[in-house]
Parts: C-alpha cells; structure tokens; sequence
C-alpha cells in the first residue's frame, strides 16, 4: 500500500487558515462568550484573504531560503529571521505587523512569541490615500466617487448594494442598509445632506434587487472618499464647547488639536468601526 504524499507548504498552510473560518459570526460574542480579547478563528473574509496573502509572501520566501522544509511546523523557527529580513528592507511598521499577525495565527501563537521588536504604527507615516486622487479617474467614475463621499462605505460594500438598500427611514431621512460589513456587521447610514439628490439619483438608476454599482474600477482610492465623509460628518455633530470628560487629544505630529470623542464615536460607527482611535488614525487627518 503506497504511502499518502505530504501536501506542500502552500496546501498546508491554506488548510490550516481554511479551518479557522468563522464567517457570519459575531467577533464582539465570541470575546463575550470565550472569556478573550482574542477569540480563536477568523472572522472576516478580507481579513482571511490578507492573512493568506502574507502567508504565500513567507512561504515564496523560504522557498528561496530553506527548500528542505516540507512541515509547517518546522518552518516556524524562520519567522523571526523573515521578520527581521522586512525590517532591514524598510517595509512599513503597518506592513510587517500584518506579516506578524497572519503568521501568528497560522501557528496559534501571539506575535510577541516571534522575539521581533516592532516599531509603532505612526500616523504621520500613514500613506494609504493621502495622495491627491487620480483626477481622471474620478471624472470617469462620478457616481461611485459621489456615492462613498455622501455615505462612507467601503468597497465591498459597494459591490454588494442593491436599489432596494437605499430608501427613506420613518424619519424621511435617506439611508442606506448596508446588509453585511466588515466583519459581518449589520448597519444603517444616513446620507450627509450634501448628497442626498445625489446618491437618491444614482440608487434609482437600478431596479429593486439590481446592483447599483456592478463594476468598481481598482484605482479609484475609496479610502481617501470615506475620508472625505468622515471630515464633514465629523465637522456637523462635533460640539463647539467639548467637555473636558469627552476631549481626545491628539499628540505627536498633531499635537494640541483636541477632538471630540462622542462625534468620533458617531463617524467611527457611521464606518463600521467601533474604535475612536482608529478615526483619528486613519480618517480624519484633514481636520
């Protein structure tokens, strides 16, 4: 009877991801219910896509270095060394974190285990959509670029929406259901007012159960149009005197400008984060 074949590096790894599949369930319960800040699995299918991703970049890696390895295991005494391999090359702290983590979770362990010191994460080194938007792209794709700019979601929100989704709350107010985000969380949001014959026009373009957007062009930087919601959200339900209480203060490259945490709170959930911090990192750097 011959002897089963060892799966290859690539397979074993995919395999291992593929059973931490959690998709559809609740991250937030799951922390609840297994008493952790990190719950076992993955929740997300983006992030599943980005783990795996960082993990075929390590495995091409030691391809190159150390062929003799045919186990998973066994190849995680080189992580350290891959690590560190990154830093020297000058990849962002953002970027080698990402490595870290998808590399942790594949061998159950936490990134500290890996004995790399990592650099903190700065918002002034921050590069994604800082850069002026390509003008020709946005004139080509007008809807689209309206559309995120007057609701702030995400890409594969987008490409999820149908006409159906857009509608008039019981308060006349023009909000669009967003029916699995990240992490497949439910939300509503309201259309800022500067947008709502906008995104009201571009939903009725498509019948009930038809896509509004069918086609997203790659280039176009949507992160930096969320940005641009969240700004002007911000800016409508900020409180012009803010509590001491309820002040956040920026520090480091901004340092002094103070913000308020109950508005961040508001934009943060309005894109379908839940995190304060993660506002002031990542959205509104224009204030």
């Amino acid at each position: 009877m011959s002897k089963s074949k060892t799966p290859n590096l690539k397979r074993q790894a995919n395999q291992r991801l593929n059973a931490m599949q959690r998709y559809g369930e609740s991250k937030h319960k799951a922390r609840q219910d297994e008493h952790t800040q990190y719950p076992e699995g993955i929740f997300s299918f983006n992030t599943m896509k980005t783990y795996k991703e960082a993990v075929k970049t390590f495995l091409s890696w030691a391809r190159t270095r150390c062929s003799e390895y045919k186990f998973l295991d066994d190849l995680k005494e080189k992580v350290p060394e891959y690590l560190e391999e990154k830093k020297a090359a000058g990849l962002s702290a953002c970027t080698i974190k990402t490595y870290a983590s998808a590399l942790a979770k594949l061998y159950g362990c936490k990134k500290a285990d890996f004995g790399v010191e990592f650099a903190k994460r700065e918002r002034r080194n921050v590069k994604r959509s800082r850069f002026e938007p390509d003008k020709k792209l946005e004139k080509a794709n007008p809807d689209i670029v309206d559309f995120v700019r007057g609701t702030g979601l995400r890409r594969c929100e987008l490409s999820r929406l149908i006409g159906e989704d857009v509608y008039r709350d019981s308060e006349g107010k023009l909000v669009v259901h967003v029916r699995r985000g990240k992490g497949g969380k439910e939300r509503t949001v309201t259309v800022l007012a500067e947008y709502v014959d906008r995104v009201e026009e571009i939903a009725g373009k498509v019948g009930a159960k038809e896509k509004i957007f069918k086609k997203l062009h790659r280039g176009l930087q949507l992160h930096h149009y969320r940005g641009d919601f969240a700004a002007v959200l911000y800016k409508k339900v900020a409180r012009s005197e803010i509590p001491d209480d309820d002040k956040y203060i920026m520090r480091k490259d901004r340092k002094g400008t103070i913000l308020d945490r109950k508005a961040m709170l508001t934009v943060s959930r309005a894109l379908g984060h839940n995190r304060i911090n993660v506002i002031a990192q990542s959205y509104l750097y224009s204030l």
